[in-house]
């Protein structure tokens, strides 16, 4: 349960920092990216936590892998300020494809 509980702290003052310093008051989505992963959207910001797709036994079609159902789709994200955090280096915390999102919008 501390475990728990530290990374809620951690998210909800990563959240709360983000927010700050915006005129009105943004808009927050938080989304469930499955394993340990969440995604946290503060007005134009997103901020993923633990990601990661590599161990899900029963992926979605590739036409399926969005936000709504549980996955990052580099193309979905572009217009985003993207912050991703890792918490620690298990295999289920942490994807390289998450290498490959800023290589997708250069090209």
């Amino acid at each position: 349960m501390k475990h728990l509980r530290l990374s809620a702290v951690i998210l909800c003052s990563v959240v709360c920092l983000a927010a700050c310093g915006q005129g009105e008051s943004p808009g927050f989505e938080v989304r469930y990216l499955g394993a340990n992963g969440w995604a946290v959207t503060v007005g134009n910001r997103l901020l993923i936590f633990d990601y990661q797709e590599e161990t899900d036994p029963s992926p979605p079609a590739a036409n399926e892998r969005d936000l709504n159902h549980g996955y990052i789709n580099p193309s979905e994200i572009e217009g985003f300020d993207v912050y991703v955090f890792v918490s620690h280096s298990h295999f289920d915390h942490y994807d390289l494809t998450i290498r490959s999102w800023e290589h997708s919008w250069m090209a």
